[in-house]
C-alpha cells in the first residue's frame, strides 16, 4: 500500500509543473469584449464630472522661453561655468582616453558613403 501511494505521488509531482504551467484553460475566453475601438476613444462616458472642477492648470499661455527661473535655488559663490571654456566642435578628449596595446579602432565597415542607410 506505502509503495502505491508512492508511485501515485511520484506521477503527481511528475506532471504538477505541466499542470501549473499551462498558459491557457480549455474554453477560455481571449477577447476583450470592447471590439474595434477607434484610436480617438476615450472613455469619456466612465469618467467622473465634478461640478466647478477646472481643468486649466492656471498658467495661463507660458512662451517657450519660461524657464521657471523665480522659483530655482540661488547658492551664493555657485559658477554655472562648466570650466571647460570654449571647446571646439571637433574636441575628444583623446588625452583622457585609455590607449590599449593592439587594439584596432577600425569598424571593420571600410569606407562607406554618406548615404549609407543599412536598408537592406
Amino acid at each position: 500500500m506505502r509503495k502505491v501511494l508512492l508511485i501515485a505521488s511520484v506521477v503527481g509531482l511528475a506532471f504538477a509543473p505541466a499542470s501549473f504551467g499551462a498558459s491557457s484553460v480549455v474554453g477560455e475566453k481571449l477577447d476583450n469584449g470592447l471590439g474595434a475601438l477607434p484610436a480617438s476613444y476615450t472613455a469619456a462616458e466612465f469618467q467622473k464630472v465634478v461640478l466647478g472642477e477646472s481643468l486649466d492648470s492656471g498658467l495661463g499661455a507660458l512662451p517657450a522661453s519660461y524657464t521657471a527661473a523665480e522659483f530655482q535655488k540661488v547658492v551664493l559663490g555657485e559658477s554655472l561655468d562648466s570650466g571647460l571654456g570654449a571647446l571646439p566642435a571637433s574636441y575628444t578628449a583623446a588625452e583622457f582616453q585609455k590607449v590599449v596595446l593592439g587594439e584596432s579602432l577600425d569598424s571593420g565597415l571600410g569606407a562607406l558613403p554618406a548615404s549609407y542607410t543599412a536598408a537592406e
